[in-house]
């Protein structure tokens, strides 16, 4: 193997460093790119979440409405 000497070096490319709130934030992980890829289907979760949170505190609330309900529970 010979290398001539005009031709250039080959270096291989570097990635820029991860921002240390990106670390902090897990955004330079296989979990932050995922969640930044499909941020509509994050959105969707998080929406249905809440909506289901939303429901079981309004049937908590009034079935146990009074402090006699909460102690017999």
């Amino acid at each position: 193997m010979t290398v001539s000497a005009g031709s250039p070096r080959r270096v291989a490319a570097t990635f820029p460093p991860i921002p240390l709130r990106s670390r902090l934030y897990g955004l330079g992980s296989i979990y932050g790119k995922t969640i930044r890829d499909s941020r509509l289907a994050f959105i969707i979760v998080a929406g249905l979440l809440a909506g289901v949170m939303l429901v079981v505190s309004a049937g908590i609330t009034t079935e146990f409405s009074t402090q006699a309900a909460r102690d017999e529970l």
